[in-house]
């Protein structure tokens, strides 16, 4: 029988086993002075870990045999997207407001349900709230949620702030109650609080009425008095906090006021919208539609109105013949429609640009806002071009109306004034609510004077321009940055260009952080340039020891463009040979005193030359050969054996 030899091929196999592993574990690298060079990495130069900033990205993908269905794949990604969140609820003095009863729903109209401490569960998208406790005025609002917001997340939720909800007085509505009023003696029912006032809008409108007192209705829905025939008296007090959003197609306080009818010394505040999308949506502060003959006088009106085709501060459509005396308006007034509407800070016009109610002495401070179609009719108080529409003082706010026809420009009339050119007309005017009127103004030109500011600034970005490495680039950029750092809160939620500021900011950081690592890696390279021949004196020492520092100051990414690095190394190891040969011919240590060195241990002069390190993938590739030598050597013997 053949007798077997050791099995020396597997002592073999596993010290080449075990050669791998500890380089897998250890790398190979190697120590100069305090310098280490690493030609392989280990698992201790390896970083392990996952980095989560702000949010992580999923790739969603259905197990084996399970087709997903596009909804399936969608709702799986609202999972992750989900989020607690809580809603904090002030009033207008920045109080927490507690036991407040919400209604949330999401863009589809859905009612989202909260958990048992309070919070919702959310996903991205846009919600809307209404918040109503009794005591305070109903406040509706809405927030959307997004990505962005995981910055915001603490201890595992994200607080919204809501909108303000503000307190009310005595006797606010509470959206249900109706109390018949009591009648004076010629029958006029005597008005004094909002249920009152609520059980005379359910009538037929054929009687006639006067408030006693100033009214809560608190942003309740409320339902207009459809038809109204008689005299309506406010003597001078206000109703407060109107809210109607409705598909009707004429809406008000009033939806129509009758030829003969009247209105007359009423204060009103609140906002009115008309989702009718129909050529007949009419929305006023006051009436919706205004007959032939009827007339409002010495009114005031703070409400903000939205209708697709005509709106106005006091009325909302308005027939020729139509009388609005002495009235001011200050609400907002805008339009959903994508072309024709009839707008005016006092009133809308009929169907045609050319006629409506008559103005005499009224005034305007509201934005008036179209569409910029061809038929967006506007006016600073109403949109009829037709000069007999006008009598005595009729003046709106300058600057206040915007997009108007592409084709007539603002066809209104009256005369534009300047906020303090307005505060002295209203100063000079004899009507009930000059105080309300003048705080409005006041507020109104704090709001002209802080678009005006914010305005400034986003002119100062658009003089950036492109953003270059340049001292005038940076000028423009930090002007922009001081002028937007002056302004106010409120100030700067107006800035409509901020990003574009902060995205010259960041490319001009980019541009210098570039221009300074260049110099950097430049510099690494000159100085390993300087090297020049190695000789074993100071010179060559010193030349070395910067080079070598300035090149580990660097990160990796800077590392990697030093072209010349090679010759750094092939510069140390050189300087070091030399040492090692003058030890062993004198035994000292140190450098020759006199940084001379003779002819025999003359430095080579080493040139820069290609900077690609092929020292890891020589050194595998080695493995491979010497790992398939192994393994023939082994299949070789297998085959002997047999």
């Amino acid at each position: 029988m053949k007798k077997k030899g050791k099995p020396w091929h597997l002592f073999v196999l596993a010290l080449l086993i075990f050669a791998f592993a500890y380089t897998a574990f250890f790398g190979i690298s190697s120590q100069y002075g305090d310098i280490t060079h690493t030609y392989v990495k280990g698992a201790k130069d390896i970083r392990f870990g996952i980095d989560i900033r702000g949010g992580v990205d999923v790739t969603f993908m259905p197990t084996d045999g399970f087709d997903a269905t596009d909804e399936q794949m969608a709702a799986a990604e609202t999972v992750i997207q989900q989020r607690l969140v809580n809603l904090n609820i002030t009033d207008e003095n920045g109080s927490a407001v507690s036991d407040v009863t919400v209604t949330l729903t999401d863009s589809k109209g859905n009612v989202i349900t909260p958990n048992e401490n309070g919070t919702y569960t959310l996903g991205y998208g846009v919600y809307t709230y209404t918040l109503s406790k009794n005591g305070y005025v109903v406040t509706r609002g809405s927030f959307s949620l997004g990505s962005a917001d995981a910055a915001n997340v603490k201890d595992g939720v994200l607080t919204v702030k809501t909108a303000v909800l503000p307190k009310v007085g005595e006797n606010a509505w509470d959206g249900k109650t109706k109390t018949e009023p009591k009648k004076d003696g010629n029958g006029v029912y005597l008005i004094g609080t909002a249920a009152e006032l609520a059980w005379f809008a359910a009538t037929d409108g054929k009687s006639s009425a006067k408030l006693t007192a100033d009214i809560e209705l608190a942003g309740y829905d409320w339902t207009p008095l459809k038809k109204f025939y008689g005299t309506f008296d406010g003597q001078g007090h206000v109703i407060r906090n109107l809210y109607i959003n409705s598909t009707s197609n004429t809406l008000g306080l009033i939806s129509y006021l009758q030829g003969g009818a009247s209105v007359t010394g009423l204060g009103i505040t609140g906002s009115v919208t008309c989702t009718n999308n129909t050529r007949i949506a009419q929305a006023g502060g006051i009436v919706g539609y205004m007959y032939d003959k009827a007339s409002i006088t010495q009114c005031w009106s703070a409400v903000n109105v939205t209708s697709n085709k005509h709106a106005g501060g006091i009325a909302g459509y308005t027939a020729g013949g139509s009388i609005i005396t002495n009235c001011y308006a200050s609400g907002n007034i805008t339009t959903t429609s994508k072309n024709e509407c009839y707008l005016g800070g006092i009133c809308g016009s009929g169907f045609s640009n050319t006629n409506g109610a008559t103005l005499t002495n009224c005034y305007s401070i509201g934005d008036v806002t179209g569409t910029s179609g061809a038929a967006s009719y506007l006016g600073g108080l109403t949109p009829s071009n037709n000069a007999a529409n006008y009598v005595g003082n009729c003046f709106y706010l300058d600057g206040t109306v915007s997009k108007e026809s592409s084709k007539y420009g603002v066809t209104g009339l009256g005369t534009a004034k300047t906020a303090d050119e307005m505060k002295t007309a209203i100063k000079a005017n004899n009507n009930p609510f000059n105080p309300q009127m003048l705080a409005d103004l006041a507020v109104r030109a704090q709001e002209i004077a802080d678009k005006a500011a914010a305005k400034a600034v986003d002119n100062l970005i658009d003089a950036i321009g492109d953003v270059t490495l340049t001292d005038d680039c940076k000028a423009k950029i930090d002007a922009a940055r001081k002028a937007y750092d002056a302004l106010t809160d409120t100030q700067k939620a107006l800035v409509s260009k901020l990003d574009i500021l902060t995205d010259a900011e960041a490319k001009l950081a980019q541009l210098k952080k570039e221009a300074a690592d260049k110099a950097a890696v430049d510099d690494v390279i000159a100085k390993i340039d300087a090297i020049g021949k190695v000789k074993l004196d100071k010179d060559s020492k010193a030349k070395i020891t910067a080079a070598r520092a300035a090149y580990d100051a660097l990160d990796d990414e800077l590392k990697a463009q030093v072209t010349n690095y090679n010759t750094l190394l092939a510069a140390e190891k050189r300087y070091q040979q030399l040492r090692d040969k003058q030890n062993a011919n004198d035994g000292s240590t140190s450098d020759s005193a006199d940084g001379k060195t003779d002819s025999k241990t003359d430095g080579k002069n080493v040139k820069s030359g290609n900077t690609a390190d092929n020292s890891h993938l020589t050194l595998w590739l080695g493995g491979v050969v010497v790992s398939a030598a192994a393994l023939a050597l082994l299949a070789r013997k297998r085959r002997q054996d047999a």
